[in-house]
């Protein structure tokens, strides 16, 4: 959450809270893709909430993969932000900026995160899930 707070502070908007139950469902969704090593968002309308994923993988049973790499990994989109654009539009998501615009979606004043960890193919995966309410990245609407 922290990391987070201090990224929507970068662009001036305010902080967003943890959230018990908002945290419960996304270790939920984090079990369920360990369990079934199945990496993926829900159908449209599956979800209740924003979601962002991550995984990240390490050899010898060790977890290298953490939620600051995660963090770090969704922000990093923010190179891909054009200086002007401030409404969420098709062309700005299909540039890949969809997990950083949620990160500081302005109207988001909640979230939660769950992690999760599995075996496959000689590594160990760490999976976090970070869901966001409201969710961002609505067409036509301001990002910050």
């Amino acid at each position: 959450m922290d990391y987070h707070n201090q990224k929507r502070a970068e662009v001036g908007i305010g902080s967003v809270a943890w959230s018990p139950q908002i945290a419960r469902y996304a270790q939920q969704r984090a079990d369920t893709i360990a369990r079934t090593k199945r990496f993926a968002h829900l159908p449209l309308g599956g979800n209740p909430y924003g979601e962002n994923l991550a995984q990240g993988g390490s050899s010898g049973g060790t977890p290298g993969f953490t939620v600051i790499d995660a963090c770090s990994g969704w922000y990093a989109e923010k190179v891909l932000m054009p200086p002007d654009a401030r409404l969420m539009t098709r062309g700005l998501f299909n540039r890949g900026v969809g997990h950083y615009t949620q990160m500081v979606w302005k109207d988001t004043t909640e979230i939660g995160a769950g992690i999760a960890r599995y075996e496959k193919g000689g590594f160990t995966w760490t999976v976090v899930v970070c869901c966001y309410n409201p969710p961002g990245n609505v067409m036509g609407r301001e990002i910050w």
